[in-house]
């Protein structure tokens, strides 16, 4: 019986996680800005997730040592794209220039970008079994 790598296995979480990625940074090159009803200020939801992007990064780095742990990869991958990675653009979208400023608004949204490309190359490192 042939054995699958962790790659193979990862391929499909590490896919859509890419795609979604790339998609949300082509969307913040022109977000459209929202007010939605938060019960917090939007620099505190950017704060909050960011934090759990880092966290799960490290989870997800580590899931990746040997010896792989597939399960564990497969739910930092699954919260990065369900929750993480939509909770940073809506932080964005809610950083609206009329009511923050616009310095405000560019920096959020050029830090976003930033994260979500490293989060990119960090996945593409995996995707060539670069753990």
């Amino acid at each position: 019986m042939p054995s699958t790598s962790p790659t193979s296995a990862l391929t499909p979480s590490l896919t859509t996680l890419t795609s979604l990625i790339t998609h949300c940074r082509t969307s913040l090159q022109n977000p459209i800005y929202t007010s939605p009803p938060l019960t917090t200020t939007p620099l505190t939801l950017l704060h909050s997730t960011a934090t759990l992007a880092k966290a799960h990064t490290t989870r997800l780095s580590i899931s990746l040592r040997p010896p792989i742990t597939i399960d564990a990869a497969k739910k930092d991958l699954s919260d990065l794209t369900t929750s993480i990675i939509p909770s940073l653009v809506a932080g964005v979208s809610s950083c609206d220039p009329s009511i923050h400023g616009a310095a405000l608004a560019d920096e959020v949204r050029g830090a976003v970008d930033v994260l979500l490309g490293a989060i990119a190359e960090f996945v593409r490192g995996t995707e060539g079994g670069g753990w």
